[in-house]
């Protein structure tokens, strides 16, 4: 093992150096539980507790002399299902979209109110995950949908 984390010290001092030289800002290290007994080795080179799950570690390194900017630990995911309605009473559906996803749809909305939202367990990354439907008004008569921007959109009438 000592061999082992004698090598997995050099390519990591290695490997910081040639990611700092690209540029890089945050590197993260998911460590299976099976090589645990590495995670000092990577602590001694300067990365840190992120989070745990029961099948690994996660470790994380910034690299600029700044402070980092890593967000903590997600327990949730959060999508948004929203409903858009134009003064005709038509409408689109679009489905699980972040909000910045929403706004390259070239779709100017005001908020209405939230329909519902529902909490399932057992997300990806074994989270929870947070589904908000919303209700929204478009401010301009011409919806435009970009296909290659937005998982699914559906006219109701």
């Amino acid at each position: 093992m000592q061999k082992d984390a004698s090598r997995f010290a050099a390519s990591l001092k290695a490997s910081l150096s040639q990611w700092a030289h690209q540029g890089k800002k945050a590197i993260w290290i998911k460590v299976p539980k099976e090589q645990v007994k590495l995670v000092h080795v990577a602590i001694e080179v300067g990365f840190w507790y992120h989070h745990a799950e029961p099948s690994y570690v996660m470790l994380v390194n910034w690299i600029p002399q700044t402070p980092p900017t890593i967000p903590d630990n997600a327990s949730h995911q959060v999508g948004i299902t929203a409903f858009v309605f134009n003064k005709e009473g038509e409408g689109k559906a679009l489905r699980k979209g972040s909000y910045e996803k929403f706004r390259k749809k070239q779709i100017d909305t005001e908020f209405v109110q939230v329909v519902g939202f529902r909490d399932g367990h057992n997300a990806p990354f074994k989270k929870s995950d947070l589904l908000f439907v919303c209700m929204l008004r478009s401010v301009s008569s011409n919806i435009v949908v970009q296909d290659t921007k937005i998982s699914a959109a559906k006219v109701h009438v």
